[in-house]
């Protein structure tokens, strides 16, 4: 670090540029980073000479001020089951028109938490702090809703349900000046505690690992006090708090830190380290990674991960993982687990210009079996408004392309239909129900399907649509998601006799031709020989639909939609946020 002249002078970026230095291969040399604000797109040089950029991706807003670092844990640093949060699930009952539905608004978990001056009310609108902690300080926090409905609902003996990792002690704090109830009864008396000023008794009891449940408040003709739930080891001790990374921290009910997102990873046919699959609330530090992916592979048997930025890499392109959100269900003769994963994230300006979108669909059988799998980038056709959100073809400026040309030279079943202004209250419909060369090359030969988000996170601000605008991340967080098989057009089905290989082969990213397994852009499928499966509806539905009901786990069902002797509208659709987890989805 002495005066003189430059050791190495090279041509990299715009002059517009933030411009740092970092590993970013992990050679041991650092080399130039450059993030561009009026994209949000960060591009790295992996050597110190002049040329173009070697990796680049999306990243952060425009305001953002760009960091180097290594923000990994430390090699060999691990959390596994022992290290999870007492609590693995939780929700409680809610009758509707069209049945029980698994609810878990304004409800919160708080591991270790219980002190003194704890806001132990769920709703923000409204505060409730422990007065005192008593002989329970430190263990955790269970809230069931208190929305008003469950406060004078009842009785009930199996309404509030959770789930231990491990044998626990559990506590009830009876909140409500009306005796306990009988569901109560055989709890063993535990003391008082006092919340917002007032001493409540305390009822405890051990519980082994799995689901447990408890009744609600119980009916009475005024207004009732919800009670509190307090969790505990075995032993009655405090759970201790899960291992970090030295030089690390990370608090529960707060946005994950990166190193923490790095642990939900997997490995490409390539041998390369992916972004995969990971809950809305991670169980070990139970903070919030601020999206969700929809369907848990746990659903099917082996949980087979899915390197999402796999396909896009091989473009190359990047995909932000947040933006892939999986569908996982059974067929209809529920002899096969089907899914379906899109990179379709609402919340981004970048889905208005994107006409291709990594798609993967893979089919098991109910042992977990691999039958079939495709990833390719699927054609999403042209961006236009929503019924009530003006007319016609969305006309951005800044897309590179014209959207109106390019509607013209698509077919009408394949576009993006997207809200349009703030008083535009529709779903936003993702459409691909035209065959095409790469559809039918992977086996594909009836391709009917469409994805619906009921409540997406943003809206395009004029029909030019070059900016969006955030809606309300409480109700209008992407999670009331649907898909649609064999609709009013056709059937889906998948034909092995028709694919461009048997077995594993490899295509490139766009399917139009098949490629050696080592071409840097190749991109593996399977398809099990004879292999078939068809989406046919009955003589009388005029589409298959399936819906979400479980947030922890996204399992869909579907069901045959219209006609006689078939449901004529889907049932509810739930929000899915657990807790306030989700600000980006």
């Amino acid at each position: 670090h002495t005066s003189g002249a430059a050791d190495v002078v090279m041509v990299f970026g715009d002059p517009a540029d933030i411009y740092i230095a970092g590993d970013w291969d992990g050679d041991g040399i650092d080399s130039p980073g450059a993030f561009r604000p009026s994209s949000g797109y960060f591009y790295e040089r992996n050597t110190n000479s002049s040329g173009n950029a070697d990796n680049g991706y999306y990243l952060g807003a425009s305001s953002w001020l760009p960091i180097a670092g290594d923000w990994a844990p430390p090699p060999g640093f691990s959390v596994g089951a022992k290290d999870r949060t007492l609590v693995s699930r939780f929700h409680v009952e809610r009758d509707t028109d069209e049945g029980v539905e698994t609810y878990v608004r304004r409800m919160q978990y708080w591991p270790r938490a219980f002190r003194k001056g704890l806001d132990i009310e769920p709703d923000t609108d409204y505060e409730d702090y422990v007065t005192s902690a008593g002989q329970y300080a430190g263990w955790d926090v269970l809230s069931p809703s208190t929305n008003w409905e469950f406060k004078n609902l009842g009785p009930r003996n199996n309404w509030m349900h959770f789930t231990l990792n491990r044998p626990a002690t559990v506590a009830v704090v009876w909140r409500d000046n009306e005796g306990a109830p009988s569901w109560l009864s055989g709890w063993a008396s535990g003391g008082t505690v006092i919340v917002d000023g007032d001493i409540a008794p305390v009822f405890k009891k051990s519980f082994p690992a799995g689901p447990v449940s408890l009744g609600s408040v119980e009916h009475k003709a005024k207004w009732r006090d919800m009670y509190l739930i307090l969790i505990a080891e075995q032993n009655g001790a405090p759970t201790p708090a899960p291992p970090v990374p030295p030089g690390n921290q990370v608090t529960a009910g707060t946005g994950c830190p990166l190193w923490v997102h790095d642990f939900y990873t997997t490995t490409g046919p390539d041998g390369r380290t992916y972004q995969t699959w990971h809950p809305q609330v991670d169980p070990v530090y139970w903070c919030y990674f601020g999206h969700d992916h929809g369907s848990n592979p746990d659903l099917i048997p082996g949980s087979p991960k899915v390197p999402y930025g796999y396909v896009a890499a091989k473009v190359p392109q990047n995909e932000p993982d947040a933006g892939f959100k999986e569908f996982i269900f059974k067929d209809m003769a529920g002899k096969n687990w089907v899914r379906f994963i899109v990179h379709a994230n609402t919340a981004s300006s970048r889905r208005v210009c994107a006409q291709f979108h990594t798609l993967y669909v893979m089919v098991y059988d109910t042992n977990g079996k691999e039958r079939f799998s495709a990833g390719f980038k699927n054609n999403y056709g042209a961006a236009v408004a929503t019924s009530d959100g003006g007319s016609g073809v969305l006309n951005p400026t800044n897309c590179g392309y014209s959207m109106p040309t390019l509607a013209q030279q698509v077919d009408d079943q394949q576009n993006r239909r997207i809200n349009v202004g703030a008083g535009s209250d529709n779903y936003e419909t993702w459409d691909s129900r035209e065959e095409s060369a790469a559809t039918i090359g992977l086996g594909m030969v009836e391709f009917d399907h469409r994805f619906d988000v009921r409540n997406p996170m943003s809206h395009c601000t004029s029909i030019v649509c070059n900016a969006v605008a955030s809606r309300d991340p409480e109700h209008e967080n992407a999670t009331r998601r649907t898909i649609q098989m064999a609709s009013w057009r056709g059937d889906f089905t998948i034909d092995a006799d028709h694919a461009l290989g048997q077995g594993e082969y490899f295509t490139n990213p766009f399917v139009t031709a098949k490629v050696s397994s080592g071409s840097p852009n190749a991109v593996r499928q399977f398809v099990e020989p004879g292999f078939r499966l068809s989406f046919d509806k009955n003589a009388t539905a005029n589409r298959i639909q399936c819906v979400a009901t479980d947030p922890w786990t996204f399992d869909f069902v579907c069901y045959q939609i219209g006609g006689a002797g078939n449901l004529e509208h889907l049932p509810h659709v739930p929000n899915m946020m657990i807790e306030q987890a989700l600000w980006f989805n």
